[in-house]
C-alpha cells in the first residue's frame, strides 16, 4: 500500500501561540496529531515532546511491523507497541511537568500506524480520525471528554444544562496529565482509494460531518484540501489551533488485490445490516470483526448439530444452509443471516442442525471472544446484548401470537 499525506498546523484567528503539533513519516508509515494543554510554555511542549517520545519509540520498533510474514502472527506485537509508546510518552510529559513545576500540563494524541494494508490507531483526548471510503465518512476515534462520557451512560438525550456546560468538552483523558493513561487501540484494513483526517479539535468543532465527508471524497490534491479545511475552520471563528493531516491510501500496482477489497466490503457490509449489531459505529463494527474468524464448510458438512453444547455464533458470508430438526427440514437460511446467537447466553444443547447445501463461507464468533470483547469493551457489548434481548423477545412475541390464534380458533369452532 502507497500512502500520500499532506498536514498543516495554524494559528487560528484568537491564539498568539500554536500548541497543536502534527508528525507525517510516510517512511515508517505514522501519522500523528497532538493538541497540547497547559498554557505557555506548557502545552506545546507538552504536544511536541509526546509527539516526539511516540516517533522515536515507533522508529527504533520498526522491525516489529515491517519485517513480519503475516499480520495474524505480528499483530498483538505491533497493538503493544502503540500502547507501549503512548504510555511512555505519558510518563516523559508527566516526568517533565514534575520538574517544572507545570502540574496539569498535558496533551491529546491521535496516531495512525500504517503496517502493510493494515492501519492501527492510537488515541487519548479529543483530536480525531476520520476514514473516509466511497462517498461515506466515519469517525474510528471517540472523544474522551465529559459529554461523550455522559452519552456512554446514557443512551437518552442530554438535557440542554448538560450540552451547554461549560465542562461538556473537558476532558477525561490526556497524555501526560498522569504517569501513564489509557490508550484506545484499534486495528482495521486499509482499503486503496481510503483517506485518513488526523485533526485537533480546532478543526472538528467548525466543519460538520456532512462538509468533511464532500471535501475529502472530491477534492484530490491532498495539500489544496488541508488548506483548505483550514481556512474553512478560521472563516467558521478560529478560536483555536488548527492541525490537519490527510493520509490517503493508493494502491501498488504491483499488488492489485481485488479479491480482498471485495472480503473486507462484504464482512463489514454484512455485520452492519444485521439486527444483532445494528446501532453499531464504524469503530464498533471493525473491534467487533475483530473478534470472528473466518471459516469454509464443504456442501454436506454440518456447522451446528442438533444436541451438541458448543457456543458459537455464526454469520453466513456466502452460500445456502439448511436447518434440520429430527432430520426433518425446517428452514433453509441465506446469505447476510445470523444463527447461534443463543448460545452467547446459554450452554443449552442446539435445538437443531444446520447443514451447507453448498460450499458455504461464514464468519464465527466464539463466546470466550465475546466475553473478552464485553470486558474490554462493555458500552459495546450491551449494545449488542440488548440487541440480542430485542430479537428474542420479538421471537417470543410472533410465537405467543401464534399459540394464542391457535387456541382462540379452537375455542371459536
Amino acid at each position: 500500500m502507497i500512502i500520500r499525506a499532506a498536514g498543516t498546523t495554524d494559528y487560528g484567528c484568537e491564539r498568539h501561540l500554536n500548541e497543536d503539533y502534527f508528525i507525517s513519516r510516510p517512511d515508517v508509515g505514522l501519522y500523528l496529531v497532538c493538541d497540547g494543554m497547559g498554557g505557555k510554555d506548557a502545552g506545546d511542549l507538552a504536544a511536541s515532546t509526546a509527539a516526539s517520545s511516540v516517533e522515536r519509540f515507533i522508529f527504533e520498533n520498526r522491525k516489529v511491523f515491517q519485517l513480519t510474514e503475516s499480520w495474524a502472527s505480528s499483530r498483538e506485537a505491533v497493538v503493544a507497541l502503540v500502547r507501549t509508546a503512548v504510555e511512555i510518552a505519558s510518563a516523559e510529559v508527566f516526568k517533565l511537568a514534575t520538574e517544572k513545576g507545570r502540574v496539569g500540563m498535558g496533551t491529546t494524541l491521535t496516531l495512525l500506524l500504517v503496517c502493510g494494508n493494515k492501519g492501527v490507531m492510537g488515541h487519548v483526548g479529543d483530536s480525531r480520525l476520520y476514514l473516509s471510503r466511497g462517498d461515506e465518512l466515519f469517525q474510528l476515534s471517540e472523544d474522551h471528554n465529559f459529554l461523550s462520557e455522559m452519552k456512554k451512560k446514557s443512551p437518552l438525550p442530554q438535557n440542554e444544562k448538560v450540552l451547554n456546560s461549560p465542562y461538556a468538552k473537558a476532558l477525561t483523558r490526556a497524555v501526560g496529565i498522569q504517569n501513564s493513561v489509557k490508550c484506545d487501540v484499534l486495528v482495521f484494513d486499509i482499503l486503496p482509494d481510503d483517506t485518513f483526517l488526523l485533526c485537533t479539535d480546532g478543526l472538528s468543532r467548525y466543519i460538520e460531518a456532512e462538509k468533511l465527508a464532500a471535501f475529502l471524497h472530491e477534492i484530490e490534491d491532498l495539500e489544496t484540501l488541508t488548506m483548505l479545511l483550514t481556512e474553512m475552520a478560521n472563516d467558521c471563528g478560529g478560536k483555536d489551533n488548527i492541525t490537519t493531516l490527510v493520509a490517503r491510501a493508493l494502491a501498488d500496482e504491483n499488488q492489485v488485490d481485488s479479491a480482498r477489497h471485495t472480503e473486507v466490503s462484504l464482512r463489514l457490509a454484512t455485520l452492519r445490516d444485521l439486527s444483532l449489531f445494528r446501532g453499531l459505529s464504524m469503530k464498533e463494527l471493525v473491534t467487533t470483526l475483530e473478534c470472528f474468524t473466518s471459516r469454509v464448510f464443504e456442501a454436506g458438512q454440518d456447522i451446528i448439530a442438533e444436541g451438541a453444547a458448543d457456543s458459537c455464533v455464526f454469520v453466513l458470508l456466502e452460500g445456502e444452509l439448511a436447518v434440520t430438526r429430527s432430520k426433518v427440514e425446517v428452514a433453509r437460511l441465506k446469505e447476510g443471516t445470523h444463527f447461534g446467537e443463543m448460545s452467547l447466553l446459554t450452554t443449552v444443547p442446539r435445538t437443531a442442525t444446520v447443514t451447507s447445501l453448498s460450499r458455504a463461507r461464514l464468519l464465527v464468533l466464539d463466546k470466550a471472544d465475546f466475553d473478552e470483547l464485553l470486558i474490554a469493551d462493555p458500552v459495546l457489548g450491551v449494545k449488542v446484548l440488548r440487541n440480542l434481548a430485542r430479537e428474542l423477545s420479538d421471537r417470543l412475541q410472533a410465537t405467543t401470537g401464534k399459540v394464542t390464534t391457535r387456541v382462540r380458533s379452537r375455542h371459536i369452532h
